[in-house]
């Protein structure tokens, strides 16, 4: 029974006991005689060993079906590559949600804390101020008693 061989897209050569056909040479003769054989088909058959080759139809559905492969490849590879994307966008989202919750509970607590410091601070300075008018009072009220006191000796 006779082989049959799919043409693969790139450039070939075929050599079969001794008969040798490029892929060129096959497209050319294809194209001015195999048409219209008497038993109907697009082949090319070599004589010594009845090696049957594609014809260009043949050749052109399998060159179509090996594309549709390595596209239906391609497109695969691509949905995985997008949902690994996607899985890492969102996980990477949820880091920066998780970081600016974060940053925002970090800038609350610094201003909750800054405002405490001022806060203590003007509570401090009060203070300070008070206890100042007491001395100054304190000194003020000496002062008067030891003024007073060697005009009343008189």
């Amino acid at each position: 029974s006779p082989l049959s061989t799919s043409a693969p897209c790139l450039p070939y050569i075929l050599s079969v006991n001794g008969n040798t056909i490029s892929s060129d040479e096959y497209s050319a003769h294809s194209k001015s005689h195999s048409r219209g054989r008497s038993d109907g088909s697009d082949q090319i058959v070599l004589p010594s060993n009845g090696l049957r080759l594609p014809s260009p139809a043949e050749s052109t559905q399998s060159h179509s079906s090996f594309r549709e492969e390595e596209l239906e490849g391609e497109i695969k590879r691509l949905k995985k590559e997008l949902e690994t994307n996607l899985k890492e966008n969102y996980k990477l989202r949820l880091d920066r949600k998780d970081m600016d919750n974060e940053l925002h509970e970090l800038t609350e607590s610094l201003f909750v804390e800054a405002n405490k410091m001022v806060n203590e601070a003007k509570r401090n300075q009060k203070n300070a101020e008070k206890r100042l008018e007491e001395a100054l009072l304190q000194v003020s009220n000496s002062f008067n008693d030891v003024v007073i006191a060697p005009s009343s000796v008189k």
